[in-house]
């Protein structure tokens, strides 16, 4: 027991917002705490449902950041799989992935969200997506 205390005081992730600032250590308690209610959340708020085979799937088209691994880690421990897009994998394998898992969450930076939104618009193969998720709202622009 003393040993799982020790092992949630220690610092487990850090995040270091830009080139010039220095970085924060997050401690796994912090870390376990907000992924869990992000998970929950996930769960309780029906962003992430089960497919026939009894599967949950939730996308990711970000960069990596320390929101992109909380929602990671959330996703881990609530049992959702992730589904990474990639900009190297666009337009067919995207699409694929989006018909075959039928996901209706994905998480996006604000850098790929107009391309995700531009594609919910144009191609009938993302009739599933209901919720994008924005993981750095403060770099976001609405035009």
């Amino acid at each position: 027991m003393a040993e799982r205390l020790q092992i949630l005081n220690e610092d487990s992730i850090n995040s270091k917002p830009s080139f010039e600032s220095k970085y924060t250590w997050y401690k796994t308690e912090d870390v376990f705490h907000k992924a869990s209610m992000i998970g929950s959340g996930l769960i309780n708020l029906k962003l992430v449902s089960l497919t026939e085979d009894n599967y949950k799937f939730c996308g990711f088209y970000a960069q990596n950041s320390l929101n992109y691994i909380l929602c990671d880690i959330a996703c881990i421990l609530y049992g959702i799989t992730v589904v990474p897009i990639y900009d190297t994998l666009w337009e067919t394998a995207t699409q694929f992935a989006f018909n075959q898992t039928k996901m209706t969450t994905c998480f996006v930076t604000s850098k790929h969200l107009p391309k995700i939104i531009a594609a919910k618009k144009t191609l009938n193969n993302f009739s599933y997506l209901k919720t994008i998720v924005i993981l750095d709202p403060q770099n976001t622009e609405v035009s």
